[in-house]
């Protein structure tokens, strides 16, 4: 039973709790403000404008003539990976092949070494007192090195930025940057990283040394800086190409293996376009093999496609319906290497009015808006057997007087659009395997006859 006692000392007890509790709160705040740091990674830069990527770190590479190009990094909760491109001991083979110009793209060799690294961090810190940013090469001990400039961090919230040479880098730590300088013989094999560990402190100077792991100030950001200049050498494959109201549907495959291969390291799938020249597309079909890296093709960069479809149906958008293209594709890696080409494939993109009165079935049409083998079912079942008697003639003639205004309707409205699809795709699937699913049937009512029968003979 609660009396009035009880319940005065169940409150003064509650005020105590939460009187301790924001109490103890408040001092490790104090205690902490001396010494935390958030490294508040600066999101939106993208690798490239059709990327929709969000949260990607701000870190770029600036080349000779003072452009800085910008590297796709991905972030996890501990490190951020960054992704840098190479040239390998033959540039026009890079240049071909990779999403960036051929001037964009760093050459390091033994004797070429000048790369300068780009950054920006939003830094917000609880101590009053003015701290530096600093960077050290991990591996194993911390090696720091100095940064071109001194970078001071004055306000509690603030982004900064400064520059990273990697000649310093490789004077801290040279075992970092072997597998880049070893050989040059080695080159278009190269593949390896080094990790870059970000902190604050507040003594300016920065000399090269050693310093054991546990004088490094926690709560910095590291960056682990991977480079490669290997050229993906297997391609993947177009095997059907349907085309719709600005769009067309290609449906790609993995013959070669190629995402078991790329691994973590698959990124997107490039959608890349010839000109035709003259030449025009009257249905859509995949003509010639390609094989070749993009830009000698002759082939112009699209757009981007999400890696996780792949393989799969992939849908090229934003097309102009009425125009001829002939297009391939090729899957991008994080380095923004592109493997070689599909074969081509050329289609003209339909508006839904020429669709529809092209391929004749509207109804069914407008619930699909792009080729499929069950509209060539449903126009043969028009021919072959509607056709051939007088009802069925009738039929088909009223059909084709009353139903293009229905099907306009259906196909503006998606979900009636899919209730006709799937309607569709139930009488192709069932007209066209009708023998095995009769066979199937039939031996599933078979199974159950007779261990009917077994299970009745027991009991008797």
């Amino acid at each position: 039973m609660i009396t009035h006692s009880n319940l005065k000392k169940l409150l003064q007890f509650s005020f105590l709790f939460l009187y301790l509790f924001f109490y103890t709160c408040y001092s490790w705040h104090l205690f902490a403000s001396t010494t935390a740091v958030t490294f508040k990674i600066t999101p939106e830069l993208r690798a490239n404008p059709d990327d929709n990527d969000a949260q990607i770190p701000k870190l770029a590479y600036v080349i000779t003539s003072g452009e800085q190009i910008p590297i796709l990094t991905e972030k996890s909760s501990t490190t951020v990976m960054a992704y840098i491109p190479i040239k390998g001991s033959d540039s026009a083979t890079s240049k071909d092949y990779s999403l960036l110009k051929g001037e964009n793209i760093p050459t390091l060799s033994s004797t070429s070494k000048s790369l300068k690294f780009k950054f920006f961090f939003s830094i917000e810190k609880k101590s009053e007192q003015t701290l530096y940013l600093k960077f050290a090469v991990k591996s194993g001990a911390y090696f720091p090195v100095p940064l071109t400039s001194s970078v001071a961090i004055t306000d509690s919230l603030t982004t900064v930025t400064g520059d990273i040479e990697l000649e310093k880098i490789c004077e801290a730590h040279s075992a970092s940057c072997a597998f880049l300088f070893s050989s040059d013989s080695n080159f278009n094999s190269r593949n390896g990283n080094f990790t870059l560990y970000f902190y604050l402190e507040t003594t300016e100077a920065t000399a090269f040394g050693n310093i054991d792991a546990s004088k490094i100030p926690q709560g910095g950001q590291e960056y682990i800086m991977a480079f490669s200049d290997k050229i993906l050498a297997k391609n993947l494959s177009v095997s059907d190409i349907r085309r719709g109201d600005q769009r067309a549907i290609a449906t790609v495959e993995d013959s070669n293996s190629l995402k078991s291969s790329l691994g973590t390291l698959g990124y997107k799938l490039g959608v890349f376009r010839k000109e035709v020249s003259g030449a025009t597309c009257q249905e859509a079909g995949i003509d010639t093999t390609e094989n070749n890296p993009w830009r000698t093709s002759g082939a112009s960069f699209l757009q981007l496609k999400n890696w996780d479809i792949f393989p799969g149906k992939v849908t090229i958008t934003k097309l102009q319906n009425g125009t001829p293209y002939v297009l391939s594709l090729g899957a991008v890696d994080k380095f923004g290497f592109v493997s070689p080409l599909s074969k081509s494939f050329c289609f003209i993109p339909m508006g839904l009015d020429t669709f529809l009165k092209k391929k004749s079935c509207f109804i069914v049409s407008a619930g699909f808006q792009e080729d499929h083998p069950a509209l060539e079912f449903f126009r043969d079942l028009r021919d072959y057997w509607l056709l051939k008697f007088s009802l069925g003639k009738k039929f088909v003639s009223w059909y084709y007087q009353h139903t293009y205004p229905w099907a306009l309707w259906i196909a503006k409205r998606p979900l009636f659009a899919k209730t006709v699809k799937a309607l569709a795709l139930s009488i192709f699937w069932i007209c066209t395997y009708s023998f095995w699913i009769f066979l199937g049937s039939f031996f599933l009512l078979t199974q159950v006859l007779f261990f009917g029968f077994l299970k009745k003979k027991k009991q008797i």
